[in-house]
């Protein structure tokens, strides 16, 4: 005789693996954005890092050659000819001192990404 009592029958139902592989499906999903995004995220620092490098050295330049020069806009040379900059200068109520506005420009993801600094140099 044939035993048809279902009870003994041992392994998964279709439901349940289908209920599981959607629950690994939507765990996988969520974890591959994160990645994307953490990607994301550390292109953008990274070009900010830069950013600020390139801030420090044109300062660097404007406090040796000082403020008087000619050049207001330029780009920087490679490795960093997607960065531009453009210098700012206003007098200050003393006479021997400037506020400066440095912007360093960008691209980054089809827009234009800036840093910009205030700050008071002497003339």
């Amino acid at each position: 005789m044939v035993n048809t009592d279902m009870r003994d029958n041992k392994g998964f139902t279709l439901l349940e693996v289908m209920l599981s592989l959607a629950i690994i499906s939507i765990s996988l999903m969520v974890i591959i954005q994160s990645f994307s995004q953490a990607i994301s995220a550390q292109a953008v620092l990274t070009n900010y890092t830069k950013a600020i490098f390139l801030f420090e050295k044109k300062i660097f330049e404007l406090k040796t050659s000082g403020l008087n020069r000619t050049e207001t806009q330029g780009r920087f040379l490679a490795p960093f000819e997607q960065f531009s900059w453009q210098i700012k200068s206003e007098r200050t109520n003393f006479s021997d001192l400037a506020k400066v506005d440095l912007t360093i420009e960008w691209p980054q993801q089809g827009r234009l990404k800036n840093l910009r600094v205030s700050t008071i140099m002497e003339k």
